[in-house]
């Protein structure tokens, strides 16, 4: 896009496919099952309670929580130095960053497609492992120096992230009930929120050793972090049934 139609045509483009978003979806019905509506009288801070002694009573919940944090800190703004890389280390036009940037979302997308068609009750699982592979192709990618290699371990990295994107909200609607699955799903959106703290973290890092190297210490950092987390919460590794509400 930027090659073709320049910076204005990209933005005009993406608030273009934004609106369609939009359109289609006001035109979905919704039939909100039935509450506590006793539940639903609490003002804001007494949900944000709620909603926080529910996760702290489910330890598949709060190990999800949890790694939700690590990952958005610590592996998914390696994408800010993808321009970076493409530039410096491959030494690639606009079109190919590009292509390269978009590597990891094709994968993301043939692994949802994936695990729909698997019909996978092990979300947490799923949704670990899935974690762990994410955080593995991105270190691996950060040590290529080569164009198709890269390329081909962000759609890797992207299988990985379709894996952690699925179990991250089929666990929150499969182990929530309908009283707290809102206040749940504000605190995931709260925790995701993280994401530009790492940007400003992996930026300072970048400053001072690259943008590879970067992206290497960050995702190292997260496997640490899953790695704790895989000890703190063994449960996460085996198969619990699952029951939606």
């Amino acid at each position: 896009m930027l090659e073709t139609i320049g910076l204005h045509g990209a933005f005009l483009l993406g608030a273009a496919l934004h609106a369609i978003g939009i359109i289609l979806i006001l035109s979905l019905k919704y039939t909100p099952a039935s509450v506590n509506k006793e539940a639903l009288h609490k003002n804001f801070f007494a949900g944000i309670i709620d909603g926080l002694r529910f996760i702290r009573s489910d330890r598949t919940i709060m190990a999800m929580m949890v790694i939700t944090v690590a990952l958005n800190f610590l592996a998914m703004p390696f994408a800010s130095m993808i321009p970076v890389i493409g530039k410096e280390l491959l030494n690639l036009n606009a079109i190919h960053i590009g292509i390269l940037a978009s590597a990891e979302g094709l994968g993301a997308f043939i692994g949802c497609v994936l695990i729909a068609f698997w019909k996978t009750q092990r979300f947490a699982q799923v949704f670990i492992f899935g974690s762990a592979i994410y955080l593995l192709f991105l270190l691996s990618f950060s040590f290529s120096g080569l164009y198709i290699l890269s390329l081909i371990l962000l759609f890797l990295a992207g299988l990985g992230h379709a894996g952690f994107s699925v179990g991250q909200s089929t666990l929150v609607f499969t182990k929530s009930t309908p009283e707290v699955r809102g206040r749940v799903m504000g605190l995931l959106s709260m925790f995701i929120g993280v994401q530009p703290l790492g940007i400003l973290h992996i930026g300072f890092l970048a400053d001072h050793f690259g943008g590879s190297l970067a992206v290497t210490i960050m995702t190292v950092e997260g496997l640490i972090a899953l790695g704790i987390c895989w000890m703190v919460w063994p449960e996460m590794q085996r198969h619990e049934k699952q029951s939606a509400s």
